[in-house]
């Protein structure tokens, strides 16, 4: 038998071994048998590197080093759920699916697994990489340490696997091994490690995989999104064939048709919750039938088909220490409580917003205060009151500060608002970093490599003081960028790493700064400026209604009040902005730099193929990314819609349109264009 045959042989024994061990739960060999196959299998591909395999059982055991994460797109977006705490409010969630719905619906009831989400594509059956959820549209490649996940398959088992698909699912670390993690560390005088859920995210990001496989990490699977044709019709019958294909099983999973039934199953897991091997938040109820998902849709962040109830939240204890102030973008100043650290639900909790000064008048917060918190949604920690039995005589009650904490200047507060504003918006330090965050923000400028590390880097060097800046870095030598470095620390569990801009980089970033400032259409760059309370929707209305940022600069507050959705507080906001010389010198500056502050003539012509017309668009492009062709559309008068109805147009389907998405459009006699069909209307 030839090397190859032989390391072929091995992979084949050991894929069906890891098969036999993680889903029949019935091991065919012991584990000191299996242990020798791999290092046998370990020792040829070592010997024979031109017979690599990336998806080797080999390569469970790590070994891998990277020395940067690549962020790739996901091949349908990754929402988040949408969260109730309330029988009532789940018995809302379930009106408003029947409402939407045209037939009686049953739900699934699962586990929610608080880890890290997770999406695996696969292809043809064998792995292909695994992406973290980053901003739901594309996320980082963290597959070399995804890949030594014990129970996650790297080749799939079976005839009937679909050619393209998407596992979704988290990564956690159970209570047992992260125990065994934090005994070693404080057996070594380390720290241990606070929480599981930090732990196994910071392990996803180490560059070598060797450690990440010292760790233990676990998958648990929740979806399966299959990119093309396929005879399922159900979510718990497609979770039962990836269990056939070699997936973990469901550790829970119960299909209910009633609202009482599901609050029967989730008050029955609550009791009981603690008893979990790992951490749980809640469960999840999903509609069974996926042909209803298009029908119902997708909010801008949520699925209408599918929510989150979250368990009751548990309180603890602890001690005021001290209060921080933060400064955010439009220079509102928001109270922190330091926290004596107390173990709440899993993390270890040294932080929790205060709000406001009405909210600490309310609380009537005194020094060295015993304070009562819990999780706002089992997330963000948060004081809900004072044991009063415990303060000290000699307390102070404490005041909202009268001065800006990082620039000293007096501070603010407006008319009908509970927050104080430091008014300083061109110097104070932390509003210029924001202000600058917001600006090259995907929904702002949208320049991709001028993430956090980078604009400190900028910011610390004085090469970035203001978003005026930012296209100034395409006539900065090259020379006075490459070698610029700075110490980065991400989540917990991971290594501080250095950042360094290559030449590579560099060039990655001035291609995209060309490309914002040519392609980002006004509504966009008025949203970038940043005036207060203009978001991304009234910031559409209002450049359209004005047409260009002169028009609106001189437009008067009767004007403005005229758009639809605009109140007295955005005309004002609006005024006031323009009125500041400093302001209209940034858009001078803007100007100069060749953005696009108005709607060119050819948009303002608005074509009766796609005025008012309704569109949903899906699948990949070619020549332009789903988001560019959305604004065409909309350029030109359409209206992008997020799911299909009979009120829908037209289905723009690019490549890997879903199969559910056509046949729904077929059923409802809505016109289905193609790329090249959509782009010649909008020429």
């Amino acid at each position: 038998m030839s090397i190859q045959s032989q390391i072929e042989e091995l992979r084949q024994k050991l894929h069906l071994h890891n098969y036999s061990y993680y889903v029949l739960d019935a091991p065919t060999i012991s584990d000191s048998e299996f242990d020798l196959l791999l290092q046998n299998l370990i020792h040829l591909e070592k010997q024979h590197p031109e017979f690599y395999d990336k998806n080797s059982p080999s390569q469970k055991v790590g070994g891998e080093i990277i020395d940067r994460f690549e962020t790739k797109a996901h091949a349908t977006p990754m929402l988040s759920l949408s969260n109730v705490y309330s029988e009532q409010e789940l018995n809302e969630f379930c009106t408003r699916v029947q409402k939407r719905s045209d037939r009686e619906q049953t739900y699934t009831c699962e586990l929610k697994y608080d880890g890290v989400a997770i999406n695996i594509r696969y292809t043809e059956g064998k792995f292909v990489n695994a992406l973290t959820r980053g901003n739901g549209v594309q996320g980082d490649d963290v597959s070399h340490t995804v890949k030594t996940v014990k129970n996650l398959p790297l080749v799939l088992q079976g005839n009937d696997i679909p050619n393209e698909m998407e596992i979704r699912g988290e990564i956690i670390i159970d209570k047992q091994h992260f125990e065994q993690i934090n005994n070693k560390r404080r057996a070594q005088g380390q720290t241990p490690y606070a929480n599981r859920r930090n732990l196994a995210s910071g392990t996803l990001k180490l560059q070598n995989s060797n450690q990440a496989a010292e760790r233990h990490l676990s998958f648990k699977i929740y979806s399966v999104h299959i990119l093309n044709n396929h005879p399922f019709r159900t979510h718990s019958q497609l979770l039962s064939k990836a269990h056939e294909w070699g997936f973990p099983k469901s550790d829970f999973l119960q299909i209910c048709t009633t609202t009482s039934a599901l609050y029967e199953c989730i008050a029955e897991v609550e009791t009981k919750k603690d008893s979990y091997p790992y951490d749980i938040d809640g469960m999840v109820i999903k509609l069974n039938d996926i042909d209803q998902y298009t029908l119902l849709g997708n909010t801008a962040k949520s699925p209408r088909w599918a929510t989150a109830y979250k368990f009751v939240a548990n309180q603890a204890k602890t001690t005021l220490l001290s209060i921080s102030y933060q400064v955010g973008r439009t220079g509102a100043i928001t109270p922190v409580a330091n926290l004596e650290p107390v173990w709440l639900d899993g993390t270890v909790i040294k932080r929790a917003s205060l709000h406001n000064a009405d909210q600490m008048t309310r609380l009537g917060i005194h020094s060295s205060d015993t304070v009562i918190i819990e999780k706002g949604g089992e997330i963000i920690p948060k004081i809900v009151g004072i044991d009063l039995s415990k303060r000290r005589d000699n307390s102070i009650a404490l005041r909202f500060i009268p001065h800006c904490p990082e620039c000293k200047t007096p501070l603010e507060r407006l008319d009908g608002e509970a927050a104080h504003y430091c008014p300083n918006t061109l110097e104070c330090p932390p509003q210029i970093k924001a202000r600058i965050e917001h600006f090259v923000s995907k929904k702002g400028m949208n320049i991709e490599g001028l993430g956090g590390g980078k604009l400190d880097m900028f910011l610390n060097k004085q090469i970035i003081t203001s978003p005026a800046d930012i296209f100034s870095l395409l006539d900065l030598p090259d020379n006075k960028l490459v070698g610029l470095s700075k110490v980065i620390t991400t989540e917990e569990g991971s290594e501080p790493r250095v950042i360094s801009l290559q030449q590579k980089s560099i060039d990655n970033l001035k291609e995209n700064l060309h490309k914002s400032k040519h392609t980002t259409p006004f509504e966009k760059v008025l949203y970038a400026i940043g005036i207060r309370f203009v978001g991304e929707t009234v910031a559409k209305k209002v450049a359209r209604h004005f047409k260009s940022i002169d028009q609106l600069s001189v437009a008067s507050f009767e004007s403005i009040m005229a758009i639809p959705d605009v109140g007295e507080q955005i005309a004002n906001s609006i005024k006031n902005f323009f009125a500041n010389p400093e302001h209209l010198a940034l858009i001078d500056t803007l100007r100069h730099q060749g953005l696009q502050l108005e709607i060119t003539q050819n948009k303002q012509q608005t074509k009766d193929f796609f005025v008012d017309k309704r569109f949903v668009v899906t699948g990949t492009f070619t020549h332009l990314s789903r988001e560019e062709l959305k604004n065409k559309i909309e350029s030109v008068g359409g209206i992008n819609v997020s799911s299909l109805s009979k009120k829908t147009d037209y289905l723009v389907a690019g490549d890997k349109a879903g199969s559910t998405k056509l046949d729904k459009a077929n059923a409802l006699g809505i016109d289905i264009l193609n790329e090249e069909q959509i782009l010649t209307q909008l020429n």
